[in-house]
């Protein structure tokens, strides 16, 4: 958003793709130094919600790998 409050004013600077059939509701949480984008998401167990992960995003290369503690 480059004037507050105005809608018309936004750039979009990034889109995430479905990475994973399984995997809906991306939330960024942080960029990495590294260019990675740290994300947290719902991954879908036997056709219903399941828990929150995390997990890293590369998306130049199109990469998408689970982050473990």
């Amino acid at each position: 958003m480059k004037e507050y409050g105005v809608q018309e004013s936004w750039t979009q600077i990034l889109v995430i793709e479905n990475l994973s059939p399984r995997c809906f509701g991306y939330m960024p949480i942080m960029f990495l130094s590294n260019g990675e984008i740290l994300i947290a998401y719902v991954e879908e167990q036997n056709n219903r919600s399941g828990s929150r992960l995390d997990g890293c995003c590369n998306l130049e290369a199109k990469t998408f790998r689970r982050y473990s503690y």
